[in-house]
């Protein structure tokens, strides 16, 4: 009786290693996700600035060719 609590507490506790070792990789798949989340938007944001920047030249340019 004692050797079969002893294997299953060893069970256990294998179990619960293993459950830490997935819930640190699940954590670090979540903050990853929440990167590349923060950058597509980040990119998005840059993309629309350099295209007001480039209307902006655009415009600029467009006047100075009719003086």
């Amino acid at each position: 009786m004692g050797q079969f609590q002893e294997t299953v507490q060893k069970l256990v506790e294998g179990m619960n290693r293993h459950a830490l070792r997935i819930e640190s990789a699940k954590l670090k798949a979540l903050g990853q996700r929440n990167r590349v989340e923060s950058e597509k938007e980040s990119r998005k944001i840059r993309a629309a600035e350099l295209q007001s920047l480039i209307n902006e030249k655009r415009a600029h340019l467009e006047r100075l060719q009719q003086q």
